[in-house]
Parts: structure tokens; C-alpha cells; sequence
């Protein structure tokens, strides 16, 4: 598996419609990184990984998060963004 940042794979807690949600999924389908992810559940107890209707989340200090595809995480800060009207450094805290 390729080495990738924190950063560009950090999970986050945002879903806000059915549409975003249909389009999730099929990110998280065709992301070879999500995919190798994913392979892990039933392979390795261990893993922080799980699926829930189809979609990656990662279990971090407790909460549940979803895995964010690389393609979709500029659109995921934008709307945390724009749902809350934060500044730059609050939303980041709400998409960490």
C-alpha cells in the first residue's frame, strides 16, 4: 500500500443529503486507496476500519467518521465551510 498523508485521508463526520451520500459511495467505489481500506475489515480485528450502507467510516477517540476519497474532499471543506459560515481554521477543526 502507498504511503499518503494524514491530511489528504483524514476522516470526517459530514453527510448532508441523499445526493451527497449517492455520491460518496460511488467515490469511495471507484478510490483505489478506499478500496484496499476496505479490503482490511474482514481481514484484520484490529482495524479502525468498518462499513456502514456502503460507506468506509474509520472509528477515531470514539467517534465514527467517514473515510473521504481524495476526489471529494475539496467539495466536503466547502460545504463544512459554507454549512457553518466558519472562518478557515474552524472549519478545518470541523472537518478533523
Amino acid at each position: 500500500m502507498q504511503h499518503v498523508d494524514a491530511l489528504s485521508r483524514y476522516p470526517v463526520a459530514i453527510i448532508t443529503s441523499d445526493t451527497l451520500t449517492t455520491r460518496l459511495k460511488r467515490a469511495q467505489q471507484e478510490d483505489e486507496y478506499t478500496q484496499s481500506l476496505r479490503s482490511m475489515i474482514g481481514s484484520n480485528n484490529d482495524s479502525d476500519f468498518f462499513d456502514k450502507n456502503e460507506i468506509l467510516y474509520k472509528y477515531v477517540d470514539g467517534r465514527e467518521l467517514i473515510v473521504v476519497p481524495r476526489d471529494m474532499q475539496t467539495e466536503i471543506i466547502k460545504l463544512a465551510h459554507e454549512k457553518g459560515h466558519f472562518s478557515a481554521a474552524k472549519t478545518e477543526g470541523v472537518v478533523k
